[in-house]
Order: C-alpha cells, then sequence, then structure tokens
C-alpha cells in the first residue's frame, strides 16, 4: 500500500506506505501527533514520542504524540504489523499551527459527535484536543479557567463533518501564558457539546 494526503491550508504533504510489516509515515513538516485507528495488532517504539492505546469494539484507537514539539520527527514507522494489519483512519498534527490537518484513509465520515480525551495530560506546555464532527455547522471551542471566564478561542468557525484535531498552546487571548491548575475545554458543534477538564502542571 502506498499513499501521498495532499497539503492542507493548515498542514504539511503527509506520506504513508505499508510493507513488511512495517507502516512508514513522512511529512514535510514535523509530525507533532498522530491519531491512528486500526485493526489488527503493532508494535510501536519511537524515541520521544509518547503512546496510548485504547481498544474499542471494531478496532484500536492509539494516540501518538511528540513529548517536546520542537523536536518533533517528520520519519516515523510503526513496526511488527501482524499479517491482519488494516489501517482505516489516521490523522496528523503538523508544524506550529493552532488547526491541526485531518486525514481519513477510508471516505466513511463519522456517525457521531464525539470528543477524544485530550494528549498530553497533565500537559505543559500544549495539548492536543481530537474530536469527530457527524454533520456540518458551525464549531466553537473554547477554553475556561475554575472560574469560569472564557480565556481563549480556540475555534470559531463552520466546520464540515469528519475528523479533526484541535492544539491549545497553554496561552490565554493576549498571549498570556497560564499557570499550574485545572481548565475546562467546551466543544460545541449545532446543538451538541462536550467539556473536557484539562490540567496545566508546571
Amino acid at each position: 500500500m502506498g499513499e501521498q494526503l495532499v497539503r492542507s491550508a493548515e498542514g504539511g504533504v503527509l506520506d504513508f506506505s505499508q510493507g513488511n510489516q512495517t507502516l512508514s509515515i513522512s511529512s514535510d513538516t514535523p509530525i507533532k501527533a498522530l491519531e491512528i485507528k486500526y485493526r489488527g495488532s503493532l508494535t510501536a517504539q519511537m524515541t520521544g514520542y509518547q503512546m496510548a492505546q485504547a481498544p474499542e469494539q471494531e478496532f484500536t484507537h492509539m494516540l501518538i504524540y511528540s513529548l517536546n514539539p520542537s523536536q518533533a520527527q517528520q520519519n516515523l514507522s510503526l513496526i511488527g504489523l501482524s499479517s491482519d494489519f488494516e489501517l482505516l483512519e489516521i490523522q496528523a498534527a503538523f508544524g506550529d499551527g493552532q488547526i491541526l490537518t485531518s486525514y481519513s484513509v477510508r471516505t466513511e465520515q463519522p456517525k457521531q459527535f464525539r470528543v477524544y480525551p485530550n494528549f498530553p495530560n497533565p500537559f505543559n506546555p500544549q495539548t492536543t484536543i481530537p474530536y469527530d464532527l457527524a454533520q456540518t455547522g458551525q464549531t466553537r471551542i473554547q477554553v475556561f479557567d475554575i472560574q469560569g471566564r472564557e480565556i481563549r478561542m480556540l475555534v470559531d468557525a463552520p466546520q464540515s463533518a469528519g475528523h479533526y484535531m484541535v492544539e491549545w498552546n497553554g496561552l490565554t487571548s493576549d498571549g498570556l501564558s497560564v499557570g499550574t491548575g485545572v481548565y475546562f475545554c467546551r466543544i460545541m458543534s449545532g446543538e451538541q457539546q462536550a467539556i473536557l477538564k484539562v490540567m496545566m502542571l508546571k
């Protein structure tokens, strides 16, 4: 299998190929995070990246993110693919963009609005929030402090149905770094919403 995913306004070019029990992923821009959904099994060992797996009913959901975004790599390899390995979806977070590019290997759109846990959490200095939209609509993602005051608007724009990731770099709308503590991210699309509790730990 060999694929090239075209450049978008917010990201770079993502190339991936599968062969000899290895899934190779490369980009012209440092890869800050990957979200992969697959069937089968694999072994992932990458220096400088943290990985978390969450088996679901029909597939496994894996999150891979750089421990130090300034040292993110352009080439990553997942090894030990089982003979029945099938890549279903892949999303990538590139460079320094706030809205992170999302790609899907399969054409099927999400069937429901869903927000996944942010990673890393606790975080310092930034964290990534993956989410799915089942319908096109106005999307707003806001960050609130523990007193309920809005401190940052991450997204306020129409978005099509699909898979997305958004990054918060720990700054307020005024460009100030937030302190250690708990914050709340509210993700709204149409009449649906979800709230995530995130923690900055310095």
